[in-house]
């Protein structure tokens, strides 16, 4: 099979997107901890509950991969 007759949506005949222009950033320490509302504060059970979510591979789909597994 000859890939190149194929159509791939018209990327072929766009021109190449402009690079924008790079600007300046203001890089800011982030908060030594999480905002929250002030009517749901944390307490230990929560941040516990969290922590076993965070780490539990049976919330993918394929019992595999927990948010920890990219996360960390």
């Amino acid at each position: 099979m000859d890939r190149a007759a194929l159509p791939r949506a018209g990327i072929r005949d766009r021109p190449l997107a402009q690079t924008p222009i790079a600007t300046a950033y203001r890089w800011e320490a982030l908060p030594m901890t999480a905002p929250f509302p002030e009517d749901n504060p944390p307490s230990p059970a929560k941040i516990a509950l969290g922590k076993r979510l965070f780490f539990d591979k049976r919330l993918s789909r394929d019992n595999q991969v927990a948010c920890a597994s990219c996360h960390v």
